[in-house]
C-alpha cells in the first residue's frame, strides 16, 4: 500500500485517459482512509476440508494418471494428428477437403506466412521437389525466412494500444488520437 502511495506521490502511474482519473482519486481515497477491507461473509476464504482422501476424491478428473490415447491408424494419412482429425470428422459425418495441387499450397502457404507471393524460382523448386518432405520443407523455410518475422511483429505492433510513447515515465502520456496528428 505505501509503495503504491509513494509511486502516486511521485507521478509514476500515470494513465493515458481522463476517465480513468475517477477511479485513482477512488483508489487514492480508500488507501488514505487506511484501505480497509470488507469482512462480510462473501469475502471469507473458502473452508478446507480436512480429513482422509475418499474414493470419489481419487476419481476426479485432475487427479486421474494420464492416458495415452490410442493410436488411430489409417493408410491414407501421414501422421497420427491427421489420423486423430479424421476420427473426430467420421464421428460427425464429415471428411477431409481433398488435397490442394501444390501450386495452390505454396501459394497458399507463402501468403499466410510471410504476407507475400512464392517467388518464380521458389514456386519452381517446390513444383519439381517429388519426395514426401517438399511440403514440410516448405514450411520450414517459410518459417525461417525474416519476412515470417517482420509478418507478424507488425502484426503484434499495430494489436495493442500503444498509447505512452513517452520516456521517462513521469512524463505526460500521448494517446493514439495525439500521435496521428502530429
Amino acid at each position: 500500500v505505501c509503495s503504491f502511495r509513494c509511486l502516486l506521490a511521485l507521478g509514476f502511474v500515470r494513465f493515458c485517459f481522463s476517465k480513468m482519473d475517477h477511479e485513482i482519486s477512488a483508489l487514492k481515497r480508500w488507501i488514505d482512509g487506511g484501505a480497509a477491507w470488507p469482512t462480510g461473509k462473501e469475502t471469507q476464504p473458502a473452508a478446507i476440508r480436512r480429513g482422509p482422501i475418499t474414493e470419489e476424491d481419487r476419481r476426479f478428473w485432475s487427479f486421474l494418471p494420464l492416458s495415452v490415447a490410442a493410436e488411430i491408424k489409417n493408410s491414407s494419412n501421414s501422421s497420427v494428428i491427421d489420423s486423430f482429425i479424421l476420427s473426430g470428422l467420421t464421428e460427425r459425418g464429415l471428411e477431409h477437403a481433398p488435397k490442394s495441387e501444390k501450386r495452390a499450397f505454396i501459394r497458399r502457404a507463402s501468403y499466410d506466412l510471410i504476407g507475400l507471393p512464392p517467388t518464380d524460382e521458389a514456386i519452381n523448386a517446390f513444383l519439381a521437389d517429388d519426395s514426401s518432405g517438399a511440403h514440410s520443407s516448405l514450411i520450414d523455410s517459410l518459417l525461417d525466412s525474416p519476412h515470417y518475422g517482420e509478418r507478424w511483429g507488425r502484426h503484434w505492433l499495430d494489436v495493442p494500444p500503444r498509447t505512452c510513447d513517452r520516456f521517462p515515465p513521469w512524463e505526460p502520456c500521448r494517446g493514439p488520437c495525439e500521435r496521428l496528428a502530429m
